[in-house]
């Protein structure tokens, strides 16, 4: 004991509690309280951090690279009327708008506003009133076509559809106040549209070689038919394909 007792000194002590540290506790003490900071991209392993280490709502969009997120990576069922493209003004806004479903407010292909051309298609309205009196007016014009009738007396005369040359085949047919009526005509004749009827509707279809196709309906009245205009009133639309 006496030779222990000289052996054991303060310095040979401290020695034997470092070398414990090291070897045990102080190996379990470093691994659970690490310093803030102190691991790095290099302390991570590949592939370390999987999606159930991250918390939910995490990333935000701060932390996604522009451009990132792909159309492959979008859901787009979850994606409503794009905005510009609901109320597209032009063709610079609706980048792509070919149809109506792709922005809502389209009516041409190269501009989305009011034009009312669609695909080589155009609407053309007709609202003409003729004074009593008057004959051989135009009504109306489009691809070479031309409507023209006679406002005399109290009656619609002379209701015909135009062609534009020999190569053409017209239709027309309608209801008026006398009775319904059915004109064929072809090689450069006008097709009667109101017959022996002071008023009535009238639809029509005509077709040129060249491959203008034109289909319409028009309402037409005698004097009168509205209140204190003495004028005779056609009114309806064509859908013109050149």
């Amino acid at each position: 004991m006496k030779q222990l007792s000289k052996r054991l000194t303060y310095a040979n002590v401290m020695s034997s509690i470092a070398v414990f540290l090291v070897l045990g506790g102080g190996a379990a003490f470093a691994a659970n309280q690490l310093g803030k900071n102190t691991v790095g991209p290099k302390q991570l392993k590949k592939n370390a951090v999987t999606a159930a280490k991250i918390k939910n709502s995490a990333v935000t969009a701060a932390k996604i690279q522009n451009g990132a997120i792909t159309g492959a990576k979008v859901n787009l069922g979850s994606l409503g009327t794009v905005p510009a493209a609901d109320k597209a003004t032009t063709a610079e806004t609706a980048k792509s708008a070919n149809t109506a479903n792709t922005a809502n407010t389209a009516n041409t292909a190269n501009s989305a506003s009011t034009a009312g051309t669609v695909n080589g298609q155009t609407v053309v309205k007709i609202f003409t009133l003729i004074p009593n009196g008057s004959t051989d007016q135009t009504i109306a014009s489009f691809a070479g076509f031309t409507i023209k009738g006679d406002c005399t007396g109290s009656n619609v005369a002379n209701l015909v559809l135009n062609p534009p040359n020999e190569t053409t085949d017209l239709k027309a047919f309608g209801n008026g106040n006398e009775e319904p009526f059915f004109s064929h005509a072809q090689e450069g004749e006008s097709a009667e549209l109101s017959e022996e009827n002071d008023r009535g509707e009238t639809s029509f279809s005509a077709a040129t070689l060249s491959g203008a196709v034109i289909s319409g309906n028009l309402g037409y009245e005698d004097p009168d038919s509205f209140v204190d205009t003495e004028a005779c009133a056609f009114y309806g639309q064509v859908l013109v394909t050149a």
